[in-house]
């Protein structure tokens, strides 16, 4: 998006892209999702940011993707559907052919917390 505001970036899109993503693990969230897997639970990520800045981050940190068994970010092909358009969430659903009781989905924004929750999705 930021690309197809300001096409004057285009050149120094790797260059912004490899600075944005250079977001540190916190340990303590690294343990929970690990504790999380180890209890059984199946997770996903399902994020707002672009393919290119996901496969970027999970080459930085391989290990912080290793306990997720599926992916879903935003893409050009639908728009760049995001949360808390309740499209996304709908799309997530199919993707992984969950029911929204099924899901315990974890945000840190209000906004996409509650659009979850009207879903039907469990919500912390």
């Amino acid at each position: 998006k930021i690309v197809q505001k300001y096409p004057a970036l285009t050149c120094y899109w790797p260059t912004l892209l490899i600075t944005l993503n250079k977001q540190k693990v916190i340990p303590e969230t690294l343990t929970i999702i690990n504790n999380l897997k180890a209890a059984g639970y199946t997770l996903y990520v399902f994020s707002n940011i672009g393919k290119q800045s996901f496969e970027q981050l999970r080459t930085f940190h391989p290990h912080v993707f290793e306990p997720f068994s599926g992916f879903i970010y935003t893409q050009p092909e639908d728009g760049w559907l995001q949360k808390p358009h309740k499209a996304a969430y709908k799309k997530f659903l199919k993707k992984f052919n969950l029911q929204p009781k099924e899901v315990v989905f974890i945000d840190d924004k209000q906004i996409n917390i509650d659009t979850a929750r009207e879903i039907g999705f469990h919500t912390i």
